[in-house]
């Protein structure tokens, strides 16, 4: 799973009579010519001899400023800063493209297709004990861009190094909780640590110790200790460790790696392959800057380059640490996949084609760039950006982005932006049920009803009388099929009396009331009147964030519910989520899944507190549900609970469901080869420049 803060993340709190709403809102040569902006006349050079007379005649092209740069204003899916440059750690939407371009794992998704699943830094797999357990075969010849190899030892790391932080992104907890993480065993119960099953009884069968809570101290000294001097090629007692046979993770020998699961799950490789699923890193590098501490981010990591064995290499970052702006990526010069096979590969990596060297030598990812919306528009209508996105309702935008685009005398609005159809995010403003106001079911049906949909379809979706977008019933989302909607509810619509009447209600119940409009009290006319709302976003706002706020304002205000917006930043919002009681009443991630399993991926999140989704709800009996859904093979089963989940959404209010925008890039029309993975983002080493003919004279 991962989180989009293309609204941002970020709350206060202001007092239990106070809700908080969180708007959480990326040459000449060879008859060749690239412009900027074209000449407005091309001329024909008449040639005269005595015997006859030939008249030249040239193209001119449109083409990039410079061939070896792409700029990438990275708006697609939350144009803020990357919430972090560790693999281990980064969670964001907006993290996409860069990881798919540094980083690799055992597997990747297969260009576009999120379905199937081809080996990178393994040549293969098998799956037995009723897919409960997957060997991998370690390619011998992979290494990082600074030389170092990477073996199954590596890979040990990489999957232990994510666990065992315990990051506050709940990275490999929404991604590996149930399947390799149990987070209801001694390490975590006990000591407040988190690991892959067995890997304690792995430390306590070399080193003898109990599992007690006095030997807590032991376990984590021994682990911070291993984790930052890793090395079990030399070291004995490591290498027992990685390769003790019961638990999650195995390294059987430097060229074997094998993961065990907690119970049959089908979908590990997809998993692994998918946006985050644990990217390799180099445990050299980690360790000597700054090493592994147990529930401990690694602030270094966090913000400054590492070596990857992708196609590219970070080469640096510009902006202060959490707050990049831009991040710039050179063509890896060592990568082990280069060979004089198909698309550059080496021979045995034909199936592979998407982990191909880059054609373009640098990419610079700007962060951000919608926070200055004239400067998104400059940049791409004068050919300095060759890839510029709107972060979900950023269609608003897009009537400026076209009159700025100089060169659309030749090019169609078609021809520059390019919808690939849903993406994988499902957006909502979800209500946390365990505080004021919204722990009241009520209130968050109030809510649910005031808001007016129309009004965000048309600021999000609707473009010059096309639709980019539908609205949608959730929790699920179109591109899962069958499992979308199967009870065919309608569209939620406004209905302001509705909301009125249960606000009303929830108002009696709390002992608070409001004033509608045209003065009519609803609620507790004798209590204390509802404090106003705050609707938090991530400092500055762009055009798009304000458009959404207002409508946010302008409805709840319909039921007498105040609301005013405030920008701070994320730093706040995660440490108030940690605690449902201090968490917003209100907040707004877009949400989206790492691979095609909206069960484990999007369910188990949305109706349970596995993965620090601040609706908080906790339900025991709802939680066995949708874990036993997530992990049945079952599908009547998972429909059964699919409709279930519908009902119980419509029921309890515990989201607002929003428009659902397509994934849309506006593309120049020289860039070719972009393929585009809802999974994990688009694939930089597979673009190229072909410039485009304009006018023949």
């Amino acid at each position: 799973m991962k989180v989009s803060n293309s609204f941002s993340r970020v709350a206060i709190s202001k007092g239990a009579s106070v809700g908080i709403i969180v708007i959480l809102i990326v040459a000449a040569g060879l008859g060749i010519y690239y412009y900027s902006t074209l000449p407005t006349k091309t001329t024909t050079t008449p040639t005269t001899s005595s015997s006859s007379t030939t008249t030249s005649t040239s193209t001119l092209y449109y083409g990039p400023k410079n061939s070896s740069v792409l700029v990438d204003d990275a708006c697609q899916v939350g144009c803020a800063s990357p919430d972090s440059l560790d693999p281990g750690t980064a969670f964001f939407g907006q993290d996409g493209s860069y990881l798919t371009a540094v980083f690799q794992d055992l597997a990747g998704m297969n260009g576009s297709n999120g379905l199937v699943a081809l080996p990178v830094e393994s040549s293969g797999w098998t799956v037995g004990n009723n897919s409960q357990q997957y060997v991998f075969t370690i390619r011998p010849d992979v290494y990082f861009s600074n030389g170092d190899n990477v073996t199954a030892y590596t890979i040990w790391f990489s999957y232990v190094r994510e666990v065992y932080m315990n990051a506050p992104s709940l990275v490999a907890l929404s991604n590996w909780n149930e399947i390799t993480i149990n987070s209801g065993d001694y390490f975590s119960a006990v000591c407040g640590n988190l690991a892959p099953f067995g890997l304690i009884d792995a430390i306590s069968s070399v080193e003898g110790w109990a599992q007690t809570s006095s030997n807590c101290g032991e376990f984590t000294t021994f682990l911070n200790s291993m984790l930052s001097n890793y090395d079990p090629a030399t070291n004995a007692t490591q290498r027992d460790v990685v390769s003790y046979p019961d638990q999650a993770y195995v390294a059987n020998s430097s060229m074997s790696y094998v993961i065990n699961t907690l119970r049959p799950y089908g979908d590990v490789v997809l998993d692994l392959a998918g946006f985050s699923g644990t990217h390799t890193v180099d445990p050299a590098f980690v360790d000597a800057h700054g090493g592994v501490q147990n529930n401990t981010n690694n602030l270094y990591l966090a913000s400054n380059c590492e070596p990857g064995t992708g196609p590219y290499i970070c080469a640096s970052t510009e902006g202060p640490a959490g707050a990049l702006t831009e991040v710039i990526l050179e063509a890896n010069p060592h990568y082990w996949a280069k060979g004089s096979g198909a698309n550059g590969l080496k021979p045995s990596l034909k199936a592979e084609w998407f982990i191909a060297p880059p054609k373009i030598p640098i990419v610079e990812i700007e962060y951000g760039i919608d926070s200055n919306p004239t400067l998104q528009y400059s940049n791409f209508g004068s050919n300095i950006a060759q890839i510029s996105g709107f972060t979900d309702n950023g269609i608003s935008q897009w009537n400026s982005m076209w009159a700025a685009f100089q060169e659309k005398q030749y090019f169609t609005f078609d021809q520059i932006v390019k919808d690939y159809g849903p993406g994988d995010f499902s957006f909502y403003l979800g209500m946390d049920t365990q505080r004021f106001p919204t722990n009241n079911t009520d209130f968050r049906l109030a809510v649910v009803n005031v808001m007016n949909y129309t009004a965000l379809a048309e600021t999000e979706l609707d473009f010059n009388g096309t639709s980019y977008g539908s609205q949608v019933v959730g929790p699920g989302i179109p591109p899962y099929g069958a499992l979308y909607n199967p009870l065919n509810l309608p569209l939620q619509t406004q209905d302001i009396n509705k909301a009125a009447t249960y606000l009303n209600e929830a108002g009696i119940q709390d002992g608070f009331y409001t004033i509608m409009p045209n003065g009519t009290k609803l609620g507790d006319t004798s209590g204390t009147q509802l404090g106003t709302q705050d609707l938090y976003y991530i400092v500055p706002a762009t055009p798009a964030q304000t458009l959404q706020l207002e409508i946010y304002e302008e409805s709840l205000a319909l039921i007498g519910i105040n609301a005013q917006p405030v920008g701070v930043t994320s730093a706040v919002f995660d440490s108030l989520s940690a605690n449902p009681l201090t968490a917003p009443a209100f907040n707004n991630i877009a949400w989206g899944i790492d691979y095609p399993d909206p069960f484990y991926n999007q369910y188990l999140c949305f109706y349970t507190t596995d993965c620090g989704i601040t609706t908080y709800i906790n339900n025991a009996t709802l939680a066995s549900l949708v874990t036993e859904a997530s992990f049945s093979g079952n599908s009547t089963f998972r429909m059964q609970v699919d409709e279930y989940l519908y009902k119980l959404s419509a029921q309890e209010g515990y989201y607002v469901w929003l428009p659902y925008p397509d994934l849309v890039d506006w593309v120049q029309p020289y860039l070719q080869g972009v393929v585009q993975n809802i999974y994990v983002s688009y694939y930089y080493n597979l673009m190229y420049y072909s410039p485009v003919p304009l006018k023949s004279s």
